[in-house]
């Protein structure tokens, strides 16, 4: 058997640490790790003292067995080598060398990280509630905080009339959530430029009144985040409704759900239903050969536009891996009004016949007039590598061949840096705050301490259905009626962020966690390499200007983001350049929704299944955008594309032709109604904000061009159904002047407030402020009409649709502040028609030969400790 020697020179000073591992040879596979003995040699260590540096030379070369005898020679020889220079080194090289030397004997093998000077562990996480962030502007509610509103809360029953934070029933009073009140802009922006003081901080407190049947938001304030006794009051605010909503609207509990459940229990009947047409049950679903056989449920509530009770559909499914692309031909419509004397089941869908009641779907399936369906529970192929839309990944036999998929590292620890909720990088700067409504909004993004955008974030996620079954047709969605913000928790490293990034934890307050529930792992924070360039230009002809190579790597910073709404994932990310331009970018994943396979279901989709269709739906993603350029009043207009006719002498001189050419024509946007956008492919153009009274060098108004990759057309007629709530669904970009109370698109009652919007976005538009030379808010909605197919089973993969936001300097600089980055690079030859004599290469980031690898992430530290992934609150 050969062997591999491993020859290294180590060149250094007796007081410079030893960064350099010993070097060693990388197997390509366990097996061949396993049957091959390395034998590590020190054939010279030289202390070179004039010269203050330090170097590894690797030498791998292959010889003949060499016997036990001459083995053990050159371990002794080690050894003296060892020991020999021991007398002039100091005491830290020579634990060091001996580390080494006790792995000479043990014969180990060893990687980089052998060595090196141990970096920070992977992922990293940063404790973002601490007494040194407590004056930032922006912090979201401490714990301490929190507790005091609960106090204060209980203690004023004339005002809330809540007695406990338990409840027993739906009709009770109770706290639903509790979060920060972000104060006024006008106070917010004062306070950053030194002109004003710290604005008080306040908690907004939403509260479902049981007796009162109405629900209320109030916000409560001062707060002080220590547990003393504070002077607190609460009123409510123009940004909250002023009224109180129905009880009707409020967000679903998990005692609601409970009741739900025992409603559906009651029925005796409907569990032989079950298990006589589905082999399937809610309940007791374990049979005599420990077999689960379970059925699930998933439940659409009606909008208040169909009926001015609270009911909802249940779709029900196999409970497998994953539920909902594994359908059960029944659907049930259930009362579930606070004031009905008893909740009921008021239709059922069964085998294409929607019964006017539960009896007389119990009579005609009994009495035999309901022809009865003969549905299986799904088996597991036991041919089969895995379950017909399992996650779990198909063992493949390990061969020589086998190998890891890249990674990056960061070789210098982290360029940017996290101080309780702020985050800076190279020329950037921002805050972030989580809203149990949107998730975590961006505030005060700054490039080179200019602010750009004072308010960044998604306003909420929305998803039409269709179909030919009753629950199908009138399916929607508005995510942030679930909470978005609680909706984010378990981001795997080496997966859904890389093994280096920093991962950071938010704190909810919502009707279950109502003393605080910290999310682990809900928001991911790290830099990354594009791997294409930012820019770049290669030149060879010296009359173009040169012989030379001048470019610039795209790296990225990305704050991200992952909602789990049920079947459904969005990855969302905030991207940062260096040259001064944000990306948002959301990608859409996880499990599509099907429907039972009927010949009436194929207009509405294609099948994915044994006996299930995945419907076609619309996902519509709105992003509202605050852009301050280089102060708070902006104007907005269109740069539009357009071509004009010209005459031009022929070029034989016989006459003249016609030409067309392109032109920009400029259209500045003096109302709201006239800046509300409809996308329009015949008529290309840009949109640009821009700072009327600030220019650049050559005299062009300094501003941001707004572009994005995903308008999607809504179809839905106006005002009809769904479609009343979701008004902002009509435009693709709209521009508003700001005003506070017009704080967000919608609300969290989105989903059931159709017809009865509580937050009417058209009313945004309708009142047709001035927006020249104002404060200007920009709402973007991005869109994609997604018809599954057969490669979305189990997942919808991330490349299918990628949509984007893009805000781009716009003669906002003299030119590409990227040219200042410090990762730029300039090439030239040393003799312009020799490249052969050397380059001249410029360059700031000292590219060491040899580098420490930072201590690389493994799935292996998950294995120890999985709170972070599977337990969300703690």
């Amino acid at each position: 058997m050969n062997r591999a020697f491993l020859e290294a020179t180590i060149v250094g000073t007796p007081h410079t640490d030893v960064h350099c591992a010993l070097c060693h040879t990388q197997q390509e596979t366990a097996e061949t790790m396993r049957n091959m003995e390395t034998d590590l040699m020190m054939t010279s260590i030289q202390v070179n003292k004039p010269k203050f540096r330090r170097a590894c030379k690797c030498v791998t070369r292959k010889d003949e067995e060499i016997p036990k005898s001459e083995k053990e020679r050159m371990r002794v020889i080690v050894f003296q080598r060892l020991f020999g220079v021991s007398v002039v080194l100091n005491v830290a090289f020579l634990v060091t060398l001996a580390y080494l030397m006790v792995a000479v004997l043990r014969q180990d093998t060893y990687t980089m990280n052998s060595m090196c000077q141990q970096t920070k562990n992977y992922p990293s996480s940063v404790e973002i509630y601490d007494k040194s962030d407590l004056n930032k502007v922006f912090h979201d509610l401490t714990l301490g905080e929190i507790h005091n509103v609960i106090r204060y809360v209980y203690s004023h029953i004339e005002t809330f009339n809540i007695r406990t934070s338990a409840y027993s029933n739906v009709s009770s009073s109770l706290i639903y959530s509790i979060e920060r009140f972000i104060p006024s802009k006008d106070d917010i922006i004062n306070y950053l430029s030194q002109s004003g003081n710290m604005p008080i901080r306040e908690a907004q407190v939403v509260i479902f009144h049981g007796q009162r049947r109405v629900v209320n938001e109030y916000v409560i304030g001062p707060l002080k985040q220590n547990h003393s006794t504070t002077l607190m009051t609460s009123h409510r605010s123009k940004r909250v409704p002023a009224r109180s909503l129905p009880f009707r609207l409020r967000q679903v509990t998990s005692s609601e759900l409970w009741a739900i459940h025992t409603t559906i229990m009651e029925y005796a009947s409907l569990h032989e239903v079950m298990k006589q047409s589905f082999g399937a049950t809610l309940y007791n679903c374990i049979d005599a050969s420990n077999t689960k056989r379970c059925a699930n449920m998933y439940k659409l509530f009606v909008p208040v536009v169909y009926s001015k009770r609270r009911m909802l559909w249940v779709q029900f499914y196999y409970e497998m891996e994953f539920y909902t692309i594994h359908p059960i031909d029944f659907q049930l419509l259930i009362d579930v009004d606070i004031d009905s004397p008893k909740w009921t089941i008021k239709k059922v869908w069964y085998n294409l016949i929607l019964y006017p009641s539960y009896e007389d779907f119990i009579n005609s399936y009994k009495n035999g007039t309901a022809a009865r369906i003969r549905q299986s529970f799904p088996e597991t192929d036991r041919k089969s590598p895995r379950p017909y839309g399992s996650l779990r990944p198909q063992r493949v036999p390990s061969s020589k061949n086998t190998k890891r998929p890249p990674v990056q590292l960061e070789l210098d620890g982290h360029r940017y840096k996290v101080t309780g909720q702020v985050v800076k990088y190279l020329k950037w700067s921002f805050h972030w705050v989580n809203s149990l409504k949107k998730g975590p909004t961006l505030f005060n993004v700054q490039f080179g301490k200019e602010r750009v955008v004072y308010e960044m974030g998604l306003q909420d996620i929305v998803v039409i259905y269709t179909g030919d079954s009753p629950a199908m047709s009138r399916t929607a969605f508005a995510d942030g009626f679930t909470g978005l913000g609680s909706k984010s928790a378990g981001l795997v490293p080496g997966v859904d962020c890389p093994g280096y990034a920093t991962l950071l934890n938010v704190t909810i307050t919502t009707e279950d966690f109502q003393t605080g529930g910290v999310l682990p792992n809900a928001i991911c924070l790290f830099e990354h390499n594009l791997g294409r360039p930012l820019r770049r230009h290669y030149s060879t002809n010296v009359a173009e200007g040169g012989v030379f190579y001048g470019g610039l790597m795209a790296t990225v910073l990305i704050f991200r983001t992952i909602y789990v709404i049920n079947n459904y994932d969005y990855v969302l990310d905030y991207m940062f350049y260096e040259n001064g331009a944000i990306e948002i970018k959301i990608y859409p994943t996880g499990y599509v929704l099907t429907a039972f396979q009927h010949p009436s279901e194929r207009k509405y989709g294609f099948t994915v299944g044994e006996n299930t269709t995945a419907p076609m739906h619309l996902h519509l993603f709105h992003f509202k955008i605050d852009i301050d350029i280089l102060g708070k009043n902006n104007s907005y207009e269109t740069l539009d594309i357009g071509v004009e006719q010209f005459d031009t002498p022929n070029l034989d001189g016989r006459g003249i032709d016609d030409s067309y050419r392109y032109k920009l024509t400029r259209q500045l946007k003096h109302t709201e109604l006239e800046a509300a956008y409809k996308f329009n492919f015949s008529q290309p153009k840009y949109h640009i904000v821009y700072n009327p009274k600030k220019k650049n060098n050559y005299g062009e108004h300094r501003g941001y061009r707004i572009q994005a990759n995903g308008f999607a057309n809504q179809l839905l007629p106006k005002d009809i159904g769904f479609e009343s709530t979701i008004p902002w669904s009509r435009y693709q970009m709209v521009v508003t002047k700001h005003k506070d109370a017009e704080e967000s698109s919608g609300s969290v009652h989105t989903t059931l407030d159709a017809g009865q919007p509580v937050v009417n976005f058209q009313s945004f538009i309708d009142d047709n402020e001035n927006i020249v030379d104002e404060d200007l808010v920009f709402w973007l909605t991005l869109g994609t009409h997604h018809i599954p197919k057969a490669e979305d089973i189990p997942n919808t993969a991330t490349s299918s649709s990628i949509l984007s936001i893009q805000l781009t300097p716009f003669n906002y600089f003299n030119e590409d502040p990227s040219i200042n980055s410090r990762d730029s690079v300039y090439i030239t030859p040393k003799t312009e028609f020799e490249p052969k004599q050397g380059l001249n290469i410029e360059n700031n980031v000292d590219h060491k030969t040899e580098s420490c690898l930072p201590k690389m992430f493994s799935f292996d530290e998950l294995k120890k400790d999985g709170t972070s992934i599977f337990f969300p609150y703690s």
